[in-house]
């Protein structure tokens, strides 16, 4: 037999292989498709018998599996997640949630809920908001809010964030409240005022009023604040009732507050 004859003889049964091999694995293929269709679709095994509900403490479980719109015995993966986590997050006090198919036969739902943190007063309002500044109803009655005085008009809607005239970003005031929490009791922010031009100021427990503008140093200023009061108390002169104020030039300013 000729070379050229052996080769081609080599190439029909490589060839011959590969057919029978890409049909067998089609035929695998499709009997899969099939067995998973019948499974899933045919018999009872993916029907939702129930929920997995965690992270939640402002709405009660029945609640919340009524807001999801589901039904027992609907097929598992016939539920779209991303749906259920839209319906679940136009409640206000859903900041997130994710939604998973917990198999064989369950919806799993992980809920993170917006805290009350403060209590914004402006003129005859009271505004309930989380850490972010998102405008919550204040259902809860937390006694432990912490309290914000504002001087400059306040735009809210419940579910929006607030709007504060000249108060470019409130996150700051979190980030500066978030550092007070981490010193020693004395040393706490007890009170915030809110004026124009993004400035701010606060009481502490030492008596004397700190007021400067938000922006990248606040949290220097604050600490430069302390060091300058205790200093004061040293030296035996007196700090409650004062003022310290960095928005009067270069340095700030000492002076006694005039009621």
């Amino acid at each position: 037999m000729s070379s050229e004859k052996k080769r081609r003889k080599k190439v029909r049964k490589k060839m011959r292989k590969i057919y029978i091999t890409t049909v067998a694995i089609i035929m695998a293929t499709v009997t899969l498709a099939f067995c998973l269709n019948y499974f899933v679709n045919k018999t009872d095994i993916f029907n939702i018998v129930g929920f997995n509900i965690e992270g939640n403490r402002v709405y009660s479980f029945e609640y919340l599996a009524s807001k999801m719109g589901i039904n027992l015995g609907e097929k598992l993966f016939s539920v779209n997640r991303k749906e259920i986590k839209e319906r679940l997050k136009e409640e206000v006090y859903i900041e997130d949630c994710k939604v998973s198919y917990y198999i064989p036969n369950r919806i799993s739902i992980k809920i993170v809920e917006r805290e009350e943190k403060y209590l914004i007063n402006y003129k005859d309002d009271i505004i309930v908001t989380d850490k972010n500044a998102f405008v919550l109803d204040g259902n809860l009655q937390n006694n432990v809010l912490f309290p914000i005085e504002s001087f400059v008009p306040v735009v809210y809607n419940i579910g929006e964030e607030i709007k504060i005239d000249g108060l470019y970003n409130f996150k700051k005031i979190n980030e500066l409240l978030e550092h007070s929490d981490s010193l020693n009791d004395i040393d706490k922010v007890q009170k915030i005022y809110i004026y124009a031009d993004n400035i701010i100021s606060v009481d502490t427990k030492y008596g004397m009023e700190i007021k400067f503008e938000l922006n990248n140093d606040e949290l220097y200023s604050y600490n430069f604040a302390l060091e300058i009061i205790k200093k004061r108390l040293e030296e035996g002169n007196e700090v409650k009732g004062w003022i310290l104020d960095y928005t009067k030039g270069e340095h700030p300013v000492c002076s006694q507050k005039i009621n």
